[in-house]
């Protein structure tokens, strides 16, 4: 199953660092569905934080506008028939697909969350 969501900069950078949790971070997250013993699970397939996104955004044209939508954001669940063994294809196919649907250069973070309920991938 997969979703995508739309938001503004301000709303983007409390994404970036929510999807880039650590362990003993001292973040207290709304999900209460997180488990922080098991964030140290979670891995990245490609790594960036709101730098990135600036920059980025510093290379394509937009109107500057204060509600303006800088990032879209695409979670896929990994489906219950997929393997354990299969999870980390599973997830490569997923980030590939969207490296070649939206360019590598637009995807800012790609990181897989293990310490909810079901693996999922957030690509921003």
């Amino acid at each position: 199953m997969a979703s995508v969501a739309k938001y503004t900069s301000q709303r983007a950078a409390k994404l970036l660092r929510h999807n880039n949790r650590t362990m003993g971070d001292g973040v207290v997250h709304s999900n209460e569905e997180i488990d922080d013993s098991r964030t140290c699970q979670n891995y990245h397939l490609k790594k960036g934080g709101i730098q990135e996104a600036k920059q980025r955004l510093q290379e394509v044209f937009f109107y500057k506008k204060e509600n303006l939508i800088t990032m879209a954001e695409v979670i896929v669940t990994l489906p219950a028939n997929v393997k354990p063994e299969d999870e980390k294809r599973f997830f490569q196919a997923v980030f590939d697909f969207y490296c070649n649907d939206f360019g590598e250069n637009n995807i800012i973070n790609a990181v897989v969350h293990k310490d909810e309920v079901t693996p999922h991938i957030h690509i921003d």
